[in-house]
């Protein structure tokens, strides 16, 4: 509700100003989440440099580090991480997934992999679903499964952290829909397309419900297209054993839509 969200920080800002250190920290994370960035980088070092001892705060230092990433300055998310981090339980658990998003796209897997499986399988056991950050760490974890080529692993985790979101978010929230196509991502890398199709026709439809053309639902759709060109050249190799078959024109129209 990110209308809201910054009408309520404008009627904040007549009341305490646009100097507050409470409004600057907010207001770059709401830029953030707009996909204003140089907007939300002005904010926060405006921030910063007004109050530098924000800087002790561990959930500021996780905010702006998760900005640098969008930035990408990954050096710097990392030095105020290990920040964040020096403060132990304080530290929240999105440095986590900030630390093991920025090793996978570093294409360190086996590190990622590691940073998530300490806090997603403690001694081995999934860990305790009680709110978001935590079924977002395990869907970044199967995510780095995958790209790892360990979608058997995968397969064993994405049908409880589907369970966990909907009983925290509900069936049809956003983190939901994203963790069914985490699932469908799986399926995909199983050879199992006609299943990736199946759960993802309906989702793709939801998040752009939801969504529009914002980045979540075309990464959704991609996955489609991807698993829709899977089926049909599956279905070419299996049909014929001299020259397969053509795609439809009905399966090319689908993906030129997509």
């Amino acid at each position: 509700e990110l209308d809201q969200a910054n009408q309520t920080l404008q009627l904040a800002a007549t009341i305490g100003g646009t100097n507050n250190a409470a409004y600057l920290h907010l207001i770059s994370i709401l830029r953030l989440k707009q996909r204003r960035i140089p907007d939300a980088a002005a904010a926060r070092d405006k921030m910063l440099d007004l109050y530098p001892e924000m800087l002790e705060n561990p959930v500021v230092l996780s905010n702006a580090a998760w900005l640098y990433v969008h930035q990408q300055q990954p050096q710097k998310a990392l030095e105020l991480l290990e920040k964040a981090e020096a403060h132990g339980a304080e530290c929240p658990k999105d440095t986590v997934y900030i630390r093991a998003l920025i090793h996978s796209g570093a294409n360190e897997l086996d590190k990622a992999e590691a940073v998530l499986r300490r806090v997603v399988l403690p001694d081995g056991q999934l860990l305790l679903f009680e709110e978001t950050t935590d079924v977002k760490l395990a869907m970044l974890f199967t995510e780095v499964l995958v790209l790892n080529k360990k979608a058997e692993e995968a397969q064993c985790l994405v049908g409880p952290i589907v369970d966990a979101s909907t009983v925290i978010n509900g069936r049809t929230h956003v983190v939901t829909l994203c963790a069914l196509e985490g699932q469908a991502a799986v399926l995909r890398a199983l050879a199992k397309p006609a299943a990736a199709v199946a759960l993802l026709q309906p989702l793709v439809a939801d998040l752009k419900r939801q969504l529009g053309d914002h980045e979540l639902a075309l990464s959704a759709v991609g996955l489609l297209a991807k698993c829709l060109l899977d089926l049909f050249l599956q279905h070419r190799v299996e049909s014929s054993a001299v020259g397969g078959m053509p795609l439809s024109e009905a399966g090319v129209q689908t993906l030129r839509e997509l």
